[in-house]
């Protein structure tokens, strides 16, 4: 009896094996992530790239502290498109990347593949970041292009570089950026990014909202000003 109720036991262990194994994996959280924005416009660091909206889909695989992914933007009206591609690794308050910028705008033909130092119309850069405590919230971003499309008329690189600080508090976040010389966000030292951004909860149901912003920005050196409402799905 001792011996039939044990054979018993164990196939009924044995045969729940599968389901115990497939409910921790169906808990296991996935590496992979994603999410789309929409944007009433697509402006980024002080520079209008669509006037029209914008969907922005991105898609990253977080492993510890490494991060790769790929960043685009669409415009609703045909005119604009954008794939990035990026790498970091994040250690405490710090993030060091990598990314590769493509944008195929207003460029005649489209080849993906052409990375070749005269006529590719990549953008590479390297950027460090301090990504602020919940105590002190400001955040630091020090970038510059590394090789691609920042060249002047003689097709020397620019090295063109921007630095930004930004501050958050309940529910807003301050930002000042700047170029310390002529290239790709300017025609000289000075600030080409500066605004605010407000952000809140959609309440859709019960159970879901969706995350929505606002953001006024200008670019004092391009005497320009935006107004950019965004939402993520």
């Amino acid at each position: 009896m001792i011996k039939t109720t044990a054979i018993v036991i164990n196939y009924l262990l044995i045969s729940a094996y599968p389901l115990f194994a497939q409910d921790s994996l169906s808990k296991k959280k996935s590496p992979f992530s994603f999410n789309t924005d929409l944007v009433t416009s697509y402006v980024w660091r002080g520079q209008e790239f669509s006037r029209t909206p914008n969907l922005q889909p991105y898609l990253t695989f977080k492993k510890g502290g490494f991060q790769f992914g790929s960043w685009g933007s669409g415009s609703i009206s045909g005119d604009y498109k954008e794939v990035d591609l990026f790498a970091s690794y994040t250690l405490s308050n710090f993030s060091i990347t990598a990314t590769d910028y493509y944008s195929f705008y207003g460029y005649p033909k489209e080849n993906y593949f052409d990375y070749s130092k005269n006529t590719t119309i990549h953008l590479f850069e390297g950027s460090i970041s301090f990504l602020g405590t919940k105590k002190f919230p400001l955040t630091i971003l020090a970038s510059a292009f590394i090789y691609g499309l920042d060249k002047d008329t003689k097709g020397n690189n620019y090295y063109s570089s921007y630095f930004e600080a930004g501050y958050s508090f309940s529910n807003i976040n301050v930002i000042i950026g700047v170029t310390p010389k002529k290239g790709y966000y300017g025609s000289g030292m000075g600030v080409v990014n500066a605004g605010i951004k407000l952000n809140k909860e959609i309440k859709i149901t019960n159970t879901y909202s969706i995350p929505a912003s606002i953001s006024l920005l200008c670019n004092p050196m391009s005497e320009k000003i935006f107004l950019v409402a965004g939402f993520t799905f």
